[in-house]
């Protein structure tokens, strides 16, 4: 199980937020955290690249139960679920869809032909 919670971090600049994924003492290192320094290594001016969430940081924390990997990310915006719970109709406009679909096909074609990454689940 993996839990996912959005801080608040304060720094001298001020506060930010971040997007912090808390893995479960399952996994010696999670399998994510290896393909995320990956892509972290890959130079690139591909437009899809700017759509793939890029790890920040990585930690281990100790708990009662064992270490649990910790993930920093930066937040990301709304889900599509949740651009649609948000409008009245339930469909989407054309221009909406057509925004997130270019983003989507971005980030995948970036990930498949640059990355070699395969995206599932």
């Amino acid at each position: 199980m993996l839990v996912l919670q959005t801080l608040i971090l304060r720094h001298k600049s001020g506060p930010e937020y971040v997007a912090l994924k808390v893995y479960v003492n399952d996994f010696d290192s999670p399998p994510e955290l290896s393909i995320l320094h990956h892509l972290r290594s890959i130079q690139s001016k591909d437009v899809g690249r700017q759509h793939v969430r890029q790890l920040r940081d990585s930690f281990t924390v100790e708990g009662p139960h064992g270490a649990h990997t910790c993930l920093v990310h930066d937040p990301l915006g709304m889900s599509l679920a949740q651009v649609m719970r948000k409008l009245s109709s339930q469909l989407l406009e054309r221009e909406v869809l057509r925004y997130f679909l270019r983003r989507i096909i971005g980030a995948l074609g970036f990930l498949h032909e640059q990355a070699k990454v395969i995206h599932s689940g």
